[in-house]
């Protein structure tokens, strides 16, 4: 009895996939030579239904395309999404008298925040009556930290035609004092502020049954000279 050599498992994928995408059955005897012998005599006619089918595809993907997004014949691109920053002035975030005191200030924050569990960083435009513009989330971190930037803190301001901003942000820990990360980033605000003349009013950090007012609590702001709070 002759030796059945089994076909390679490189040659067995090759002939499933051709019997699949041809809709035909495989070789009755499984062995080395009768799956070559089958991949040979339909080699020719999967690869050009390949061809077709991918072709196919494609064209279902250009006719979705816009017109100056299409190319020569044979080459396609995907049509470029412009990014926008849609600032929305939401029912629920929005306070209808202005921020004339502290105790007004948290009232209205952490009935937003409290609840959080990561650190969130956040800011309020204002405009020059002290009323919110709108709130905007600047940073999502984790349990114990989150961080950002000048830029991103001060893009929604810019484009609000803020007049001033209020810094706040979540310890989901309870502990509202502040970190030495949290010293240096508000420092740094102010100063953004000042150059953008977009002052920094406040920075706020809010736990669960407390806060900690950098205005009321730390003396950062008494040498700010553009920043005040009406109280």
């Amino acid at each position: 009895m002759p030796n059945i050599i089994a076909p390679t498992a490189k040659q067995r994928h090759y002939a499933y996939d051709i019997a699949e995408s041809l809709g035909i059955a495989l070789p009755a005897e499984e062995n080395i030579e009768t799956y070559a012998d089958f991949i040979a005599a339909h080699k020719t006619q999967y690869n050009a239904k390949r061809v077709i089918d991918r072709n196919k595809r494609v064209e279902l993907i250009r006719k979705d395309m816009p017109e100056e997004s299409r190319r020569k014949e044979g080459t396609y691109v995907i049509s470029q999404v412009e990014p926008r920053l849609r600032l929305q002035t939401v029912k629920r975030l929005k306070s209808d008298k202005p921020l004339e005191s502290l105790e007004d200030l948290l009232e209205f924050m952490q009935k937003q925040m409290k609840s959080l569990d990561r650190e969130h960083i956040a800011v309020i435009n204002l405009d020059v009556k002290n009323s919110p513009i709108n709130t905007s989330i600047v940073a999502i971190g984790t349990l114990t930290g989150a961080s950002t930037t000048g830029r991103e803190v001060f893009k929604s301001a810019i484009l609000s035609n803020a007049a001033s901003i209020i810094l706040y942000h979540t310890h989901p820990s309870g502990n509202v004092s502040p970190s030495k990360s949290d010293v240096t980033f508000t420092r740094e605000m102010i100063k953004c502020g000042t150059l953008l003349n977009i002052p920094v009013l406040d920075h706020v950090i809010i736990g669960p049954y407390s806060y900690y007012s950098f205005k009321k609590s730390h003396n950062l702001f008494k040498s700010a000279k553009d920043a005040s709070v009406a109280e």
